[in-house]
C-alpha cells in the first residue's frame, strides 16, 4: 500500500524523496479494524492541521468505512470529511452530505450537518442562500436544541452583515439578545462589528472596553478608528501580540490592522505588504472587519503602484517606462514590481501589454504565495472579472493549475472551458497547456480522453529538462490517486522509453512498484521496488532506498517469497532504528 504521507500528485518528485523515511511509520495494511482506523484518522487530523486538508482529504476517502456494516464508525469518518470539504471550500460537496444524509440521521447529527451547509454558504460569500437555509432550518428542523437554533440565528445576522443590510442586522441583533439575555456577553464582537460597519467607531470602542476586549484585534481597531490610539501605537502593539505568534485567523486579523494603521501613516507599500500577509493567512470563517476581498487587494496594488510611479516620475500611457521598471524591481524589490504591474494591468493601452502584465503580476503572486491564496483572491473575488471568460487567458491558467491541486474539479472545468491553446510556436507552453488540459480531463472522470491526450505528449516528445518530466509524472500521479494503475502503468512503460537520468530512473520504477502493488501483482511489485532502491548502488540504504526496500519485503510476503522477506527486512534493521 501507499504510505500515507507520500502522496506525489500533489508534490514534486524531489519533495517525495524527502518524506519518504518519514512515511515507513504510516503504512496502512490490507484489512484495517477499528485500532488501525483510530490511527488512520488521527493521519488526517495531522495532515490537515499541517496544511494539507486536500491530502488529508484524499487518505481519508480513501480508507472510508462502509456505511452498512458499522454506521456508527462511517458517521464518525463522515464527520471528518465534511469538515475537510468546509476546510477546503467545497462548498457544494457539504451541501450534497446534507441532502444525501440529513433526514436519515438522528435529529442532532443532521442539525450538525445542517449548520455546516449554512457556514460553508456563509464562507463561500453566499450570505443570501445561507440565510435562506437557515431560516429553512428554524422553519422545519423543531427537535434541533436551543444552541443549534441559536447558531442558526447567529448565522442570519452573519448573512446580513455580509449583505450590507445592516439595519437587518441591528434588529437581528436587538432580537437575539431579547431572547437570550445570559448570553448577551457572548454578542460583544458581533455588536461591534455592527457598529464598525456604521460608523460608530466610539460607541464600538466603548462596547468593546466595557467588555475587557480592548486588547483584541476588533478592540485595536475600533481604538484605533475612533482616535483611542494612535496609529504608531497600534502598530507597536500590534507588533507585540504578533510576537506570540498566534493562530492564523488571529495573524489575519492582526495584519489587517497592521495595514490600516499603516494606511493612516501614509506608508501605501507597506499597507499593501501587510494586507498581502493577512490573505494570505485569512481562512473562509475571517470575518469583516478583518477579511481582505479581491477588490480591496485591487484598490491597494493599484495605490501603492500609482503612488510609487508617480515618485519613479513615470507617465500614464508610456506602457514601456512602466514596464522596464517593473522588471528593473522583479528580484530586489518584487512588492514594488506587483504594485507597478498591476497598474500597468489595468491601465495599458495595448491589449497585448496588458495580457503581458497580467501575465507577469500572476506568476509572481505564485511565487510569492505558491498555495493560490493571493491569485485566487484577485481573480476569483473581484467584480472586475464577473465571468471565468473575463480572466485575463495567462491568470486562467494558472488559476486552473491551482483549482486542481485543491482537487476543485468543478471550478478547473469551468476556468479551462474555452480557454485558448498557447502560440504554437512556444513549446514550452503547449506542453504545460496540454498537461493542464490532461489533468481536467483525468480529475474531471474523461479518464480514457486525458490519458489519450498524455500519450500524444509523451509522442511528440516532452521538452528536456527536470521540471518537464516531475510536471509529466504529476498527471500520471493523478491517475494512481483514482486507482487507474492500469493506466499509470502504460504510461510509466512509455516514459522509461525516455532519456532519463539516474534520479529520475529510480524513481520511476518506485511508482511503478506502487501501481504493480496495487493490482495485486506482488512479485512484480516487489522486483520493481528493489530495483529502485538498488537502481544506483545495490547496497544503498539511503532514505529512498529503505522505504522502497520497506515496501518490497512487504510485496515478498504477499508473493510467498518469506524467506527473502526476512533478510530484507533483516538488512533494513541493520541500517536504520526505525
Amino acid at each position: 500500500m501507499r504510505p500515507a504521507c507520500l502522496c506525489p500528485r500533489n508534490a514534486t518528485v524531489g519533495f517525495a524523496r524527502g518524506v519518504l523515511l518519514f512515511c515507513l511509520l504510516s503504512i496502512v495494511p490490507p484489512a484495517l479494524g477499528a485500532h488501525d482506523r483510530s490511527d488512520i484518522l488521527a493521519d488526517v487530523r495531522r495532515l490537515a492541521e499541517a496544511g494539507a486538508p486536500a491530502l488529508a482529504l484524499a487518505r481519508l476517502e480513501a480508507a472510508m468505512p462502509d456505511r452498512s456494516r458499522d454506521p456508527a464508525e462511517w458517521l464518525r469518518w463522515e464527520k471528518t470529511r465534511v469538515g475537510l470539504l468546509r476546510r477546503l471550500g467545497r462548498t457544494e460537496a457539504v451541501l450534497e452530505a446534507d441532502r444525501r444524509w440529513g433526514r436519515s440521521l438522528d435529529p442532532g447529527t443532521g442539525a450538525w450537518l445542517r449548520t455546516q451547509g449554512i457556514y460553508a454558504l456563509l464562507e463561500a460569500h453566499r450570505p443570501r442562500a445561507a440565510r435562506r437555509l437557515a431560516r429553512e432550518a428554524l422553519w422545519r428542523m423543531h427537535e434541533a436544541d436551543g444552541t443549534v437554533r441559536r447558531r442558526w440565528r447567529e448565522a442570519i445576522l452573519e448573512a446580513w452583515l455580509a449583505e450590507g443590510r445592516l439595519e437587518e442586522a441591528r434588529i437581528t441583533l436587538q432580537r437575539l439578545e431579547q431572547d437570550y439575555p445570559a448570553a448577551a456577553a457572548q454578542w460583544s464582537g458581533l455588536h461591534a462589528r455592527l457598529l464598525l460597519r456604521l460608523g460608530a467607531a466610539e460607541a464600538a470602542w466603548r462596547r468593546l472596553h466595557a467588555a475587557g476586549r480592548d486588547e483584541t484585534p476588533l478592540g485595536l481597531l475600533a481604538a484605533l478608528r475612533s482616535g483611542h490610539r494612535t496609529p504608531q501605537a497600534v502598530l507597536a502593539r500590534v507588533k507585540a501580540l504578533q510576537a506570540d505568534d498566534p493562530a492564523p485567523e488571529v495573524r489575519a486579523a492582526l495584519g489587517r490592522v497592521r495595514a490600516e494603521a499603516l494606511q493612516r501613516l501614509g506608508d501605501r507599500l507597506a499597507a499593501l505588504q501587510a494586507l498581502e500577509e493577512t490573505a494570505r493567512n485569512q481562512t473562509a470563517r475571517t470575518p469583516e472587519p478583518f477579511r481582505v476581498t479581491g477588490e480591496a487587494l485591487w484598490r491597494a496594488y493599484l495605490g501603492a503602484g500609482k503612488r510609487l510611479g508617480n515618485r519613479l516620475q513615470l507617465l500614464q500611457g508610456r506602457d514601456a517606462d512602466w514596464y522596464f521598471a517593473a522588471t528593473e524591481r522583479m528580484e530586489r524589490e518584487p512588492l514594488q514590481a506587483r504594485a507597478l504591474l498591476a497598474v500597468l494591468a489595468e491601465t495599458a493601452t495595448d491589449l497585448h501589454h496588458r495580457r503581458l502584465a497580467h501575465d507577469y503580476f500572476s506568476r509572481m503572486l505564485v511565487d510569492r504565495d505558491p498555495s493560490g491564496r493571493l491569485l485566487r483572491l484577485l481573480y476569483l473575488d473581484a467584480a472586475r472579472f464577473p465571468r471565468p471568460e473575463d480572466i485575463p487567458v495567462p491568470a486562467r491558467r494558472r488559476l486552473v493549475a491551482v483549482a486542481l491541486d485543491v482537487r476543485d474539479v468543478r471550478l478547473a472545468s469551468r476556468l479551462a472551458a474555452g480557454l485558448p491553446a498557447p502560440p504554437g510556436d512556444d513549446a514550452k507552453q503547449a506542453f504545460r497547456w496540454d498537461l493542464l488540459r490532461a489533468r481536467v480531463l483525468i480529475l474531471g472522470g474523461r479518464v480514457a480522453e486525458g490519458t489519450a491526450l498524455l500519450r500524444e505528449v509523451l509522442h511528440r516528445r516532452p521538452p528536456d529538462g527536470p521540471q518537464a518530466l516531475d510536471r509529466l509524472l504529476q498527471v500520471v500521479f493523478d491517475l494512481q490517486e483514482i486507482g487507474e494503475h492500469a493506466r499509470a502503468l502504460s504510461l510509466f512503460s512509455e516514459i522509461a522509453r525516455l532519456p532519463l537520468d539516474a534520479r529520475h530512473r529510480r524513481e520511476l520504477w518506485y511508482w511503478i512498484g506502487e501501481s504493480r502493488a496495487a493490482l495485486g501483482r506482488h512479485r512484480e511489485a516487489a522486483v520493481a521496488y528493489l530495483t529502485s532502491a538498488a537502481w544506483q548502488d545495490p547496497h544503498a540504504m539511503d532514505p529512498w532506498a529503505q522505504t522502497a526496500r520497506y515496501h518490497a519485503a512487504q510485496e515478498l510476503e504477499q508473493a510467498g517469497f518469506l524467506g527473502d522477506a526476512v533478510r530484507v527486512l533483516r538488512g533494513l534493521a541493520g541500517a536504520t532504528r526505525d
